[in-house]
């Protein structure tokens, strides 16, 4: 981030920020760059003063900062250690120290409104519903050891996320089949998840 460096006030940088914020998502394989990167690499250039490859460069330094940020942005807003320590990741010691402390004051003032902004405009996941299941013990196999053998046909509801405002979700049903082996380690990755949940919520969390 050193060419950030270049800058002639303090308004650029923070608009070097929040320019690569709004192309955060776009890939920079050859496609992306000709579709939405390009333009933010001519701005880099003719701002910074630098070529397209350190332009792609800083670009590429601040989009993995501020998506490391976003990540952990919940946290880094209520605790100051986790945003120090996420800055420290990304920002080299031999960076000027000047420039360190603008970009973490440009950080904890953006913070807020970047994640704001990413949780108004992302796209929801499909949500779960509920599920149905019952147990079917097998009376007729090719092979002998299959008899008599219980498996569960589970079937899950799903609920997609909303194509259109006023209009009810779709909800989609998974159907699968499941012996007691693979039910035994979906159950334990099921506890593994809802102990990282519990321990990341922390007491008193709902």
């Amino acid at each position: 981030m050193e060419h950030l460096l270049n800058a002639t006030e303090k308004e650029t940088v923070v608009e070097a920020f929040d320019r690569t914020y709004r192309r955060r998502n776009v890939s920079n394989n050859g496609v992306g760059e000709a579709n939405g990167l390009m333009p933010l690499y001519i701005w880099l250039q003719k701002t910074f003063e630098i070529p397209h490859d350190q332009a792609r460069e800083l670009f590429e330094a601040i989009r993995d900062l501020i998506k490391d940020l976003l990540y952990f942005s919940a946290d880094a807003c209520k605790h100051e250690e986790i945003l120090v320590e996420i800055l420290d990741k990304h920002l080299s010691e031999n960076l000027d120290k000047r420039m360190q402390n603008l970009i973490k004051n440009i950080v904890r003032q953006r913070i807020s409104i970047w994640r704001n902004a990413s949780i108004h405009t992302r796209v929801s996941l499909p949500r779960y519903v509920s599920a149905n299941y019952r147990v079917d013990l097998q009376t007729a196999s090719e092979s002998i050891n299959h008899l008599s053998v219980p498996t569960a046909l589970v079937q899950l509801q799903i609920q997609d996320e909303e194509k259109q405002v006023g209009t009810m979700p779709i909800i989609d049903h998974v159907d699968f089949e499941m012996n007691k082996e693979s039910l035994s380690t979906l159950l334990d990755s099921l506890s593994t998840i809802e102990s990282f949940l519990t321990n990341f919520s922390g007491p008193g969390s709902d």
